[in-house]
């Protein structure tokens, strides 16, 4: 997992995205990021980038992300009832996130 993870960042930084340091302080950029995959699971992740969420949640999950989103402060998340624990929390697979006050189509990476 390890090789994995240091692939994904070599790659990251090849294509001048950021990324956080796994190591030292986080970045300026730093954010919760919401997603949801082909599969229906609404699922997060600390990243500096869109790109850099995008990439780690595709691979940790090993399915296409469909929408991302930043949310640090969980709007997106908390619009998604919540599965019984140990269950995993799969939706209808649209295109965006369920539409808040502040709704913006968004544009997937893959």
């Amino acid at each position: 997992m390890r090789r994995e993870w240091a692939a994904i960042d070599a790659e990251l930084i090849r294509l001048g995205i950021p990324t956080r340091d796994r190591h030292g302080a986080s970045g300026p950029g730093r954010a919760w990021w919401t997603a949801q995959n082909e599969g229906g699971r609404i699922i997060g992740i600390w990243a500096e980038s869109y790109e850099e969420a995008v990439i780690e949640l595709a691979t940790s999950w090993k399915a296409p992300i469909v929408w991302c989103v930043a949310d640090t402060d969980l709007e997106v998340r908390n619009r998604y009832p919540r599965s019984k624990q140990g269950e995993p929390c799969i939706h209808k697979v649209p295109a965006e996130p369920i539409p808040g006050p502040d709704y913006a189509p968004l544009a997937p990476l893959f």
